[in-house]
């Protein structure tokens, strides 16, 4: 399953600004391919949001809760906030959405 996640932090707590983050930051980097293993995460893609605190990254895992434990145990809740999307190609949604009967 794939799974869009979200972080962003305030300024104040940026590897960019803070240097007890910035450590942090160095030593989640460090664990994440034994996590990545570990809870069976595949990272497909990541984007930082230029000139914005934010990041998004597209993973495969086996389940949400899969990606949850993998971001606390990795550290990054440490000095980001999260949002878990469960998402599907659109080709995908669409197909499905031309199955179901509406209701207009």
């Amino acid at each position: 399953m794939q799974y869009i996640v979200m972080l962003w932090h305030p300024p104040e707590a940026s590897p960019l600004s803070n240097k007890t983050v910035r450590e942090a930051s160095n030593k989640t980097w460090s664990q994440l391919p034994g996590l990545r293993q570990k809870y069976g995460v595949e990272v497909i893609a990541g984007y930082h949001l230029d000139l914005e605190h934010r990041a998004m990254v597209v993973v495969e895992a086996p389940s949400a809760e899969a990606v949850r434990d993998f971001l606390y145990e990795s550290g990054f809740m440490h000095w980001n906030d999260a949002r878990i999307y469960l998402t599907r190609p659109l080709h995908e949604v669409r197909e499905w959405t031309m199955k179901q009967p509406t209701i207009f």
